[in-house]
């Protein structure tokens, strides 16, 4: 079946021209902008080549400048260069260090997740003495390493808290001018984002709306009931809250890394760094052994020079013995014309 038939083509891919009109691509194009000589090119294509080892296989939360750098300083201890056996023993190094990076961090990852469970929350809220429906709303802070100064922020809270109280029951005009350092945390809490020469009872008045001062301490108090429960209930007890979860955190650690698993992965993944490091090691000293021979030769053939062969001393001799024997006869001659 043809379902073009009857339709105007022309006027149909005018129209789609001007729904999805053509972007220039090439617009401001000047030519190449790349190496124009061989050996620029040469090189641009080391570079790349180079590069791409470090950008695929990586995962999200791996630094594919870190691993460089790892690799270069590498390259360097082991004066790899363009050796492929050094490159080659170097890249099983790089790679059994990544595989134990990963084990570390999928521990740390099911830890986490574990942590995050309800029943570890119904366990914090019996050691803790909470409420056990409480567990069903708790926040994820709690039992979270990073928790974004949200434990912090409840010590910070109650104390506003606190301070809110004994400024409402000790009030008095002469306490108003003091109250900076009095009752900071709760002049921190009421003027933040303001300007320095504010009043803090025209500020606390602005924003509560109540009649009296004493008033609007009740509605400061109330408002951070109101609005940070969990907060406040952290603050009433972080030690002992802190000791419980860190507790869970280190049985669910046993749990969740498996030694037996765990140390079998990691002993393979060390024997094959070991073996690599050795065989760098026994590269190193065999090019160290054989520098060590060029240098040998050399100077054992400055020796040679210098020192002279039997055969050249047994000549030496002779001749001296021969020039020797030629005085004496000269000797007796002359002494027997003398006579």
């Amino acid at each position: 079946m043809n379902f073009y038939k009857g339709v105007d083509m022309t006027q149909n891919k005018q129209m789609n021209l001007a729904v999805h009109p053509i972007v220039e691509t090439n617009q401001g194009y000047q030519g190449q902008t790349g190496p124009k000589s061989t050996l620029g090119k040469q090189h641009s294509a080391q570079n790349a080549r180079k590069s791409a080892i470090f950008v695929k296989g990586y995962l999200e939360w791996e630094s594919i400048e870190q691993k460089q750098q790892q690799h270069e300083a590498l390259c360097a201890q082991w004066e790899a260069g363009n050796d492929p056996t050094r490159q080659m023993l170097i890249r099983t190094i790089e790679q059994g260090q990544l595989e134990q990076e990963r084990i570390m961090y999928a521990q740390k990852q099911k830890i986490e997740g574990a942590m995050q469970s309800l029943s570890i929350a119904q366990a914090f809220a019996k050691h803790a003495n909470l409420d056990p429906i409480y567990a069903l709303s708790m926040p994820a802070w709690f039992f979270s390493q990073q928790d974004q100064g949200q434990k912090e922020r409840a010590l910070f809270l109650d104390k506003v808290w606190v301070q809110a109280a004994l400024f409402k029951q000790q009030y008095r005009d002469s306490l108003v001018s003091q109250v900076a350092s009095t009752y900071p945390d709760l002049f921190e809490y009421v003027m933040q984002n303001q300007v320095p020469q504010a009043s803090f009872l025209t500020v606390l008045g602005q924003r509560y709306k109540q009649s009296t001062p004493q008033m609007n301490l009740v509605q400061l108090a109330n408002e951070i009931l109101e609005k940070y429960p969990d907060h406040l209930k952290w603050a009433r007890a972080p030690e002992r809250h802190q000791i419980i979860i860190d507790g869970l955190r280190a049985q669910l650690m046993f749990e969740a890394m498996e030694l037996d698993k765990t140390s079998r992965y990691m002993t393979s993944i060390q024997n094959r760094l070991l073996k690599s490091i050795q065989a760098l090691m026994i590269l190193k000293q065999s090019d160290e052994r054989a520098q060590a021979q060029q240098n040998i030769v050399p100077a054992v053939m400055t020796m040679t020079q210098a020192v002279p062969m039997p055969e050249e001393v047994s000549t030496r001799g002779k001749q001296k013995q021969c020039q020797g024997d030629e005085n004496a006869q000269n000797r007796k001659d002359g002494k027997s014309k003398a006579a």
